[in-house]
């Protein structure tokens, strides 16, 4: 008996030690100086200990950039691995670098310089909102001028941005649509970034049939986003086997079904007698009367840990939950089961 015993307290000491590493000071100026490239720095003598949000305690290591005159962290991070704690290092020497250079650019009204401490370490991000095409520019621009302007002070820094698409139902309870919203590194931003943000915008647009927005795309906005390999077509396949697509409208690019617009607009295609618009309207099939309003998102989701607000429709006065509470999308199969319509969704690379 004592030797199990034995057995079972040496093996939960090996999950806990046995593949962890033993960072002291030396060990965090050789990251500093491989990892970072700096030679001019010091390191605390001893680390801070910091109790991470998974529970398990980390080390904090202060580091002195004398060349920058900054002061940064070097995190080392324990957590649980594929099968026993583990850890690593990690700094937030460029966010503080760019902290630092920050107050040296020529700012941008429209950018947002969000500074957050987490996991111990310190972030930065540059934030831009935007309703329509030219304010979509005017972020695109701003987030430019600062990859240059940190250009010419000789470095390319992974400060990551966000360009997020500001519409009246962008959030739900606490969940965001983020199809229109465009993320990266600032280093990394150029022209072809640019095209992404315009396909996100126009192809949210799209699948929401947001009005003030599409009366924005020309002709070739359209074709762009209708001909992009990504966005998800909606179709019939006539007997002969030919497909039918839908103009104007398209399907959700997470694969949730097609919107409370987008159903408007294919009904109206599919010449029903449709009375509203594609915000808010009503439908009669077979002496059912429906009702669709993307203003149907105050009805009650229990779940086994918190409850939701979240979207429905009404049937002759009733209201129908959604699959979930954030959907404001159905499935093809669910339209043609309530419509009897024969359609599809399929992004345009899959078609066949």
């Amino acid at each position: 008996m004592k030797k199990k015993c034995f057995f079972f307290l040496f093996f939960n000491i090996f999950l806990l030690s046995g593949c962890t590493k033993n960072y002291d000071q030396n060990s965090v100026m050789d990251y500093v100086k491989e990892q970072l490239s700096l030679s001019e720095f010091t390191v605390s003598q001893t680390y801070k200990e910091i109790k991470g949000e998974d529970g398990y305690t980390d080390r904090l290591w202060t580091v002195k950039d004398k060349e920058h005159n900054i002061t940064f962290h070097v995190l080392d991070d324990y957590f649980w691995g594929m099968e026993s704690v583990s850890n690593h290092l990690s700094d937030d020497y460029e966010a503080s670098l760019f902290a630092s250079l920050y107050q040296k650019l020529e700012q941008k009204d429209n950018l947002s310089f969000i500074k957050e401490d987490k996991d111990s370490l310190f972030t930065v991000q540059l934030v831009c909102d935007y309703k329509n095409k030219e304010e979509l520019t005017d972020c695109y621009d701003s987030v430019l001028s600062y990859k240059k302007q940190i250009d010419q002070f000789g470095y390319q820094l992974n400060i990551p941005y966000s360009v997020e698409y500001d519409f009246e139902f962008k959030n739900i309870g606490d969940y965001q649509i983020k199809t229109g919203d465009q993320s990266g590194s600032l280093k990394d931003i150029d022209e072809n970034v640019y095209q992404e943000m315009i396909y996100n915008y126009y192809s949210t647009a799209l699948t929401y049939q947001i009005e003030d927005s599409l009366l924005e795309m020309t002709p070739s906005d359209k074709d762009f986003v209708m001909n992009h390999e990504d966005t998800h077509r909606i179709f019939k396949r006539t007997n002969q086997g030919s497909l039918e697509f839908y103009d104007d409208v398209i399907g959700n690019e997470n694969s949730y079904g097609i919107s409370f617009g987008g159903l408007y607009k294919i009904l109206k295609q599919e010449n029903f007698p449709v009375v509203g618009n594609a915000w808010h309207y009503t439908v009669t099939v077979n002496s059912d009367i429906y009702e669709f309003s993307y203003d149907f998102n105050d009805l009650l989701y229990e779940d086994e840990d918190q409850n939701f607000y979240g979207y429905y429709y009404k049937k002759n006065g009733q209201k129908m939950k959604m699959n979930f509470y954030f959907y404001n999308c159905f499935k093809p199969k669910e339209i043609n089961e309530m419509f009897g319509l024969n359609i599809e969704e399929s992004t345009n690379k899959a078609i066949k």
